[in-house]
């Protein structure tokens, strides 16, 4: 099991021009949000070869929710640095306000990780 606590501070701004000129919409969200989830890490075949599932989610307010599920495999290429190969699919839905994202963000992905 895990729990995951992320705080967001995030300004944001959307421009979109229209027919009657520019449109400016902006939000402001300061939180602090609790993921739940499972995730399995495991090594595979040997011990620098890494297999790590995880799925993570959180609902907020009404209609807000964020979910984030990956696969990956990993290479442990030095003491405490690994290469991560794998797909990730998040899916982010805020609606507050005046201000709405309807986002998901799926497919392969390579990352470098250092542990300290």
């Amino acid at each position: 099991m895990v729990w995951d606590v992320h705080v967001y501070d995030v300004d944001a701004q959307l421009e979109a021009a229209t027919a009657g000129g520019t449109v400016v919409t902006k939000a402001k969200l300061e939180s602090a949000a609790g993921l739940v989830g499972v995730a399995l890490k495991a090594p595979v075949f040997a011990e620098d070869l890494i297999l790590n599932l995880r799925g993570e989610g959180m609902v907020y307010g009404e209609g807000n929710e964020l979910f984030d599920f990956r696969g990956e495999l990993g290479w442990s290429i030095a003491k405490n640095v690994l290469l991560f190969g794998g797909y990730r699919w998040l899916q982010i839905k805020f609606d507050e306000e005046d201000f709405t994202v309807d986002a998901a963000l799926k497919g392969p992905y390579v990352a470098l990780q250092a542990e300290f």
